[in-house]
């Protein structure tokens, strides 16, 4: 299986259609949240930024809640940015991508894609263990989650798989 450029950390852990979801969470270097923090309501709305350079140029993208979760719907933009063009994506991702998520800390799942991708985690953004409901956790479109799938070098639905 390849891994798109991506070198996974093997790490125990539970295993979904060969893919070591625990280990792409992990491999997002975000710092763990702990109880005690501050951190809005989960039904408040919240927005997730991505920057990322395109030659000389820095570029932001804002998500936001509503079409899933604020990271994934910063990443699908990203995405469409790209026009689905894996050679632009992955030049844009070797450069550096940052993710700014500072209201809310990441939940697992968006912690895993993001980890998977080899996104960094800004200072201030938190990541956790916890995996939400899957009725709230998405943004990512079917040829979104193919298109993620086939970059990273893993089986057809299994982005799917991790939203269950």
């Amino acid at each position: 299986m390849s891994d798109g450029g991506w070198n996974r950390p093997r790490r125990g852990g539970a295993i979904r259609n060969a893919v070591d979801w625990d280990g792409m969470w992990t491999n997002f270097q975000a710092d763990a949240f702990r109880p005690g923090f501050h951190v809005s309501s989960s039904d408040e709305d919240c927005a997730a930024e991505l920057h990322f350079k395109i030659g000389d140029s820095i570029h932001t993208i804002v998500g936001k809640t509503g079409e899933g979760h604020a990271e994934m719907n910063a990443l699908r933009q990203l995405i469409i940015l790209c026009k689905y063009d894996a050679e632009v994506f992955t030049q844009i991702l070797r450069a550096g991508v940052t993710v700014v998520c500072i209201e809310k800390p990441c939940c697992y799942r968006c912690s895993c894609i993001l980890g998977a991708l080899g996104i960094v985690a800004s200072v201030g953004t938190r990541k956790n263990a916890k995996k939400m409901g899957k009725t709230q956790w998405g943004g990512l479109s079917e040829e979104d989650r193919a298109f993620i799938e086939a970059h990273l070098g893993i089986t057809k639905y299994s982005i799917e798989s991790l939203a269950q």
